[in-house]
């Protein structure tokens, strides 16, 4: 319920300021088993995907209390050489890696980024998080 009100649906709606003026990709950070960070007490609870758990995964383990698996180490290089991409050439995609589409308002697709076969894929963020109903909420 937090997640949904005062994340996604805030960052899906600066998502579609920005993508009426600039060319726009957007993402979901979906791996619900990341290592938690180095130096945090760990929570008597499951986080899953929780806010700035992808800074493990661009940064070499920075953060992070351990080591990445395979399947995270491999979605830790997509990130990064998407990273790398968007900030040479304005797009993270590239030959040989997957599709990421460009961010369209109307639709609501961003990118979700998780660990293991299928897991980058695009997701309706809105709906996903229920942001009409949140939406209804507002004065």
């Amino acid at each position: 319920m937090w997640t949904d009100y005062t994340w996604s649906c805030p960052a899906l709606a600066t998502d579609r300021l920005l993508a009426a003026q600039v060319p726009t990709w957007a993402f979901e950070f979906a791996d619900a088993h990341a290592p938690w960070f180095r130096d945090a007490p760990l929570p008597g609870f499951p986080t899953g995907a929780f806010h700035a758990a992808e800074l493990q995964y661009l940064f070499s383990g920075a953060y992070a209390s351990g080591q990445l698996s395979p399947a995270q180490q491999r979605l830790s290089d997509e990130m990064v050489g998407a990273w790398t991409r968007f900030a040479h050439t304005g797009d993270p995609n590239g030959e040989g890696t997957t599709a990421w589409p460009r961010f369209r308002g109307a639709r609501g697709q961003v990118q979700s980024l998780a660990p293991g076969p299928g897991g980058i894929h695009p997701v309706d963020l809105g709906r996903e998080h229920r942001c009409g109903f949140w939406q209804s909420l507002d004065p």
